[in-house]
């Protein structure tokens, strides 16, 4: 939780413990043949924090938008921050 920053929406892509994406070799396993995915990144960082392993950053207000609410083009996420502004959070 970020004491500098409110998050509002959904949860982000990634996780803590490393990046999703990004670069990857695929191998040939030499006995069973079977083709992994391998990723030559490596991720190392501090856990400040208690987080939910395979969790990305969860917002500190989460926005869940109806079918209604993309049809009307709201941007709920905005609608929000200026909630929040008004009450001075």
């Amino acid at each position: 939780k970020s004491t500098k920053a409110v998050f509002i929406g959904e949860e982000a892509g990634g996780t803590f413990e490393g990046p999703t994406g990004g670069i990857s070799m695929v191998v040939q396993l030499p006995h069973s043949e079977i083709m992994v995915r391998i990723s030559p990144n490596t991720h190392l960082s501090y856990q400040y924090q208690q987080h939910p392993i395979g969790s990305g950053v969860l917002p500190d207000y989460e926005i869940l938008y109806t079918a209604e609410d993309w049809v009307e083009g709201k941007d709920l996420e905005i609608e929000k921050a200026l909630e929040l502004i008004q009450q001075g959070k």
